[in-house]
């Protein structure tokens, strides 16, 4: 997430010479971080190949606004954060509720299901800065938007009187 909020601030300004830093971060990004087999963002904690809805917040922006910060190669920046995006939607959306599940287990049958309220937070933000960046020919723009489009359904659909949501956002 750092490193999403320095490229913004090095586009916005770019006397602050924050390259060394935005490349450091982005190296881990690109070639440090874990990964399944198709190139979602993963951990093997706390069990093997698992991913986690603060993954998606903590990396996949950083992606996107790469394609702002390298324009030469936004084309391949885009695509990778829509790619990841989308992998990420497929693995941990319930359409059932339209949330996201807090965690994903690669290969566990009946995956765990809590629909986290500051999880899907982030789910929420990851999408809407990605639709932020991403061109409006991109192909999959209409995708992306169609989840947020759902997302913001489910989450309305458990806001409370109040204007809150409780901490499992299904769950009082």
């Amino acid at each position: 997430a750092m490193c999403c909020a320095m490229m913004k601030a090095s586009i916005a300004d770019p006397t602050l010479q924050l390259d060394e830093i935005i490349e450091n971060y982005f190296r881990f990004i690109e070639h440090g971080q874990y990964r399944l087999p198709d190139g979602t963002f993963a951990r093997h904690r706390p069990q093997y190949n698992t991913s986690w809805l603060d993954d998606m917040f903590m990396g996949i922006p950083s992606v996107a606004y790469r394609g702002l910060y390298k324009p030469q190669q936004s084309q391949h920046y885009f695509d990778e954060a829509a790619k990841i995006s989308r992998q990420f939607m497929q693995r941990m959306f319930v359409p059932e509720k339209n949330l996201y599940r807090h965690g994903y287990v690669e290969g566990l049958a009946q995956q765990p299901t809590y629909h986290w309220a500051r999880a899907n937070g982030w789910a929420i933000l990851t999408n809407c800065q990605v639709l932020d960046v991403l061109p409006e020919n991109h192909p999959q723009r209409p995708y992306l938007l169609e989840q947020l489009r759902a997302h913001i359904k489910g989450l309305a659909s458990y806001q409370s009187s109040e204007g809150f949501w409780h901490q499992l956002v299904d769950r009082n």
